[in-house]
C-alpha cells in the first residue's frame, strides 16, 4: 500500500510540480523565455499526443480505430465547449462591471469644463485601453492554463488506475509506468504553469495548482490498487479524449499565446525540435 502511494505521488504530483518549478524559475527571465517555454512544451506535448496517448488509447480499445478517433474528437469538442463557456462568462462579467462603473460616475465629473473634460477624457481613454489590453492578455493566459489543467486531469485518472492495477501483477512494471507517466507530466506542468505565472497568479498558488493537476493520478492509483482494472474501453476513451483536448490546446491556445508573448522567427524550429525530443523521450521510456 505504501509503495502504491509513493508511485502515485511520483507519477502525478512530482511530475507536474517539477514542471511548474522549471516554468517559474525560467519565467523570471522575461517574455522571450516564456514564449520559448510555450513553444517547447507545445512541441513535446505534440509528440506525447501522437506517439504516446493516441497509440495507448488505440491499444486499450482493442485496436478499434473508430473508438479511438471518436474519443479524440470528443475531447476536442469538450474542451472547445469549456473554452466557449469560459469566454461567455467573462464577457458577461465584463459587461456588468462596465455598466456598474458608468453608473457610478460622479456629478462633479459631469460638471467640469469642456476643454478639461476633453483632455482628461482622451488620456483616460488611452489608459483604459492599455489597462483593458493588459487584462485581456492576462485573462487569455489564465484561460490557457486552466484548459491545460483540465486536459492533464482528464488523462491522469485512468493512467493512475493503470499504475495501481498493474501492481497486483508486477511491482516493477508499476514502477516503470509511474516513471514514464511522471516524465511526460513534466512538460505538461511547464505548459500549465507558464501561462498561469504570466497571468499574474502568485507563484506559490501556481505551484499548488500544478501539483493539484497531478493528484488524479495518485487517486487513480489507489482506486486501481483496490478494485483492479475497471475496463479497457473506459481507459481508452479517457486517454483518447485527453489527447483530443491537448491537440486543441496546443493549436488554439499555446502556439498563438507563444507568438503573442514574443514573436520569434525561430518559433517553428523550436516546436519541431521539441517534438523530435519528445519522440525520443517517449521511445526511450517505452
Amino acid at each position: 500500500m505504501t509503495t502504491i502511494i509513493i508511485y502515485g505521488l511520483l507519477a502525478g504530483v512530482a511530475g507536474t510540480l517539477l514542471g511548474g518549478v522549471i516554468a517559474l524559475f525560467l519565467g523570471n527571465k522575461g517574455k522571450k523565455t516564456i514564449s520559448f517555454l510555450l513553444n517547447m512544451a507545445a512541441g513535446v506535448m505534440l509528440a506525447i499526443i501522437f506517439f504516446d496517448l493516441i497509440p495507448e488509447a488505440y491499444e486499450h480499445s482493442g485496436d478499434d480505430i473508430i473508438t479511438t478517433l471518436l474519443s479524440v474528437v470528443g475531447g476536442i469538442a469538450l474542451i472547445m465547449l469549456l473554452d466557449e463557456l469560459t469566454n461567455r462568462l467573462h464577457k458577461k462579467k465584463e459587461k456588468k462591471d462596465s455598466a456598474h462603473a458608468h453608473y457610478k460616475k460622479s456629478k462633479q465629473e459631469e460638471s467640469e469644463q469642456a476643454d478639461i473634460i476633453s483632455t482628461h477624457s482622451h488620456i483616460d481613454q488611452i489608459k483604459d485601453y492599455a489597462l483593458h489590453e493588459q487584462q485581456e492578455y492576462k485573462r487569455g493566459m489564465r484561460s490557457t492554463g486552466v484548459l491545460i489543467f483540465i486536459a492533464i486531469a482528464l488523462h491522469s485518472f485512468p493512467e493512475g488506475i493503470a499504475i495501481g492495477a498493474s501492481a497486483h501483477l508486477d511491482m516493477d512494471r508499476s514502477l516503470m509506468l509511474a516513471i514514464l507517466i511522471g516524465a511526460h507530466n513534466v512538460p505538461e506542468g511547464i505548459a500549465m504553469a507558464a501561462p498561469l505565472f504570466v497571468s499574474g497568479i502568485n507563484k506559490f498558488k501556481v505551484l499548488f495548482y500544478t501539483a493539484l493537476a497531478g493528484l488524479p493520478i495518485f487517486l487513480g492509483s489507489l482506486l486501481g490498487y483496490f478494485i483492479g482494472d475497471i475496463g479497457e474501453i473506459y481507459v481508452a476513451v479517457c486517454i483518447g479524449m485527453a489527447a483530443g483536448a491537448m491537440v486543441y490546446i496546443v493549436f488554439h491556445e499555446m502556439l498563438p499565446k507563444a507568438d503573442e508573448v514574443h514573436r520569434n522567427k525561430y518559433s517553428s524550429l523550436i516546436v519541431i525540435l521539441s517534438a523530435l525530443a519528445g519522440f525520443a523521450l517517449v521511445s526511450f521510456l517505452h
